[in-house]
């Protein structure tokens, strides 16, 4: 479906009303909007400050294929009109981000998009499962508008519930742009949407990598389908990119921004003090893992890889940050390798000072999107070892250390180095800081995925 947009960069209206200091226009306008019976017509435009502004225009005129004016000034030729005859009902530009997982990564991702999009006195709402998670609960303390969406994880029969309420929210909301977060929003955005108003989609690691057979022939189909209902696809790196172009599922218009941190939220810190309040001993070697506890994030080959190191660093600790499915799993893995003394899991949390406390950060992922523990971890000037996938490979860069995937072996023995060799973990640390300082804060993430959707929403 064609949008009806015209975008604020277009030369200005010749008329004398227009000026430097008067608010500019552009004039929107579709046949369909012509109410004959009323002699009347309304118009959207949006003004050089963001702002979406309605008129409703009295009597037949031809409008020019675009036109840039003040509201008061004439929006076609040789008939300019005064504030009577133009009903102005200024309101603010309108995105609705819809989200399926509630905690880590792309949820995280979204409050900062959301955070940012409110400071630019965007209308922001926010639509994602409020029974489980932090996500709906976060984004109303930032000054959102939240709209509780139940949705499962995978595909199920509950899709069709799924549909109906997101068709509601959209009623509910009339969003100007949507920015769909993930396989299942994107899934059921689409379908709801179906390219009736502008649509991002931003995979955070496309659905097809992390299954295999039937499924994952049938993920691609589906999203060679749905990219006619995707005006932008938005990817978090370079390589994620190049998966959706050799596939077949980009959209037509296409970009690759990679995620951002807050580098003085995440900065390096007093090794001593964090571990001081976490009750960690000075002569421990520790190494960390956040994240889910699900087989992406590829912790039972990091506990496969444990025994190996311990006989190296007896005084290694093992520390697992999250919760997933697989916790029961993990701890029975543990049982059978006889580890239980060296591991231990703690529940969500800020993880400031473990990164502090930490020796060095394990990320051994089967497949990841651009995940933002990686991007706080460089900023808080630790120690990486992750595995050699695609976000890690944007966000590392080449000649960067990566371990091969799924390689309990090669993961066991790049730990041990870093461990037992203190100047090269500390060389390494300095230079991811300075990576993420340069190519990964959220202020530059922030600002073109705002520039992205500015654009979307003014046909630009």
């Amino acid at each position: 479906m064609a949008h009806h947009r015209l975008t604020p960069d277009r030369p200005r209206c010749a008329s004398p009303h227009c000026g430097p200091n008067k608010p500019q226009v552009v004039v929107i306008a579709s046949a369909t909007t012509w109410r004959a019976p009323l002699n009347r017509c309304r118009m959207h435009g949006y003004g050089n400050d963001g702002a979406l502004r309605a008129f409703t225009v009295f009597r037949p005129f031809t409008l020019p294929s675009w036109r840039t004016c003040p509201p008061w000034a004439g929006l076609w030729p040789d008939a300019e009109r005064s504030t009577s005859e133009l009903v102005d009902t200024t309101r603010r530009l309108r995105v609705l981000h819809v989200c399926q997982p509630t905690v880590d990564g792309a949820p995280n991702v979204l409050l900062t998009l959301a955070q940012d999009q409110l400071r630019r006195d965007w209308q922001v709402h926010v639509a994602g499962p409020q029974s489980s998670g932090y996500l709906i609960e976060r984004a109303a303390q930032l000054g959102a508008r939240t709209h509780p969406w139940e949705a499962t994880r995978s595909p199920s029969p509950t899709i069709r519930a799924e549909l109906a309420a997101l068709r509601t929210i959209l009623r509910e909301t009339t969003p100007d742009v949507v920015h769909l977060h993930s396989s299942k929003a994107g899934l059921v955005g689409r379908l709801a949407v179906r390219g009736s108003i502008p649509t991002i989609f931003q995979p955070h690691a496309w659905s097809y990598e992390a299954v295999s057979g039937p499924m994952r022939h049938a993920s691609i189909r589906w999203e060679r389908l749905a990219t006619r209902w995707t005006d932008l696809t938005l990817c978090v790196g370079r390589t994620e990119l190049e998966t959706g172009a050799r596939h077949g599922t980009l959209a037509p218009r296409q970009v690759a921004i990679p995620n951002g941190v807050d580098t003085d939220r995440h900065r390096p810190r007093d090794r001593a003090q964090c571990r001081r309040e976490l009750s960690v001993a000075a002569a421990d070697k520790l190494v960390l893992c956040v994240g889910r506890l699900t087989r992406q994030k590829g912790q039972d080959v990091l506990l496969q890889a444990w025994p190996a190191i311990l006989r190296e660093v007896p005084h290694a600790r093992l520390v697992f940050l999250g919760e997933g499915p697989d916790r029961a799993d993990l701890l029975a893995l543990i049982d059978t390798l006889g580890i239980a003394g060296s591991v231990e899991f703690h529940p969500v949390q800020d993880p400031r000072s473990w990164f502090g406390a930490a020796d060095v950060i394990a990320m051994p992922s089967r497949w990841e999107g651009m995940p933002l523990v990686l991007l706080e971890a460089m900023a808080s000037g630790r120690c990486v070892v992750a595995a050699d996938v695609a976000g890690f490979q944007d966000a590392m860069g080449p000649g960067s250390h990566l371990v091969a995937t799924a390689d309990p072996d090669a993961l066991g023995q790049a730990i041990t180095a870093r461990l037992t060799d203190s100047g090269l973990a500390q060389r390494e640390a300095e230079k991811w800081r300075r990576v993420a300082e340069r190519d990964f804060t959220s202020e530059t993430a922030a600002n073109r995925v705002a520039e992205c959707t500015l654009a979307l929403a003014t046909g630009g």
